[in-house]
């Protein structure tokens, strides 16, 4: 994409609140979380009896979901939990003044969170279920 057409992003409420520098630095993040995950889930495949290894795994696939979740919907849960966009440089955070998009960020913050909450609960919850019948 040409340079020209990275800077003409605009924030939409409950839809878009970051640019691509912000989805390049998830991506970074998801190079870390993903493999993580696999990790975790091999380990737990093992040693079922260790609740902080579940737990590393329920956290780190929680990670990677909101992350994957975030760079394909270009959408920061944290920037829209604190009423936040970013389409510029690293760093440089614009606040979202109107009531009406705050509140439609914040039902989209939710349903993030709830939604990879949800999916890392269920997959941690099967794999551990899978190495205790092992």
């Amino acid at each position: 994409m040409a340079e020209g057409n990275k800077t003409n992003q605009i924030y939409s409420p409950g839809k878009c609140n970051i640019g691509y520098r912000e989805i390049s630095v998830r991506k970074k993040f998801l190079y870390l979380f993903l493999p993580l995950s696999v990790i975790f889930t091999i380990v737990n495949l093992f040693h079922a009896d260790s609740v902080i290894l579940w737990i590393s795994l329920l956290l780190s696939t929680f990670c990677a979901l909101v992350l994957i979740n975030e760079i394909r919907t270009k959408f920061c849960i944290i920037f829209g939990f604190f009423h936040l966009y970013n389409f510029k440089s690293l760093g440089h955070l614009e606040e979202v003044n109107r009531r009406e998009h705050q509140k439609i960020d914040n039902h989209r913050v939710l349903r993030m969170f709830v939604g990879s909450l949800a999916l890392s609960l269920v997959y941690s919850s099967t794999i551990h279920f899978l190495a205790v019948i092992r």
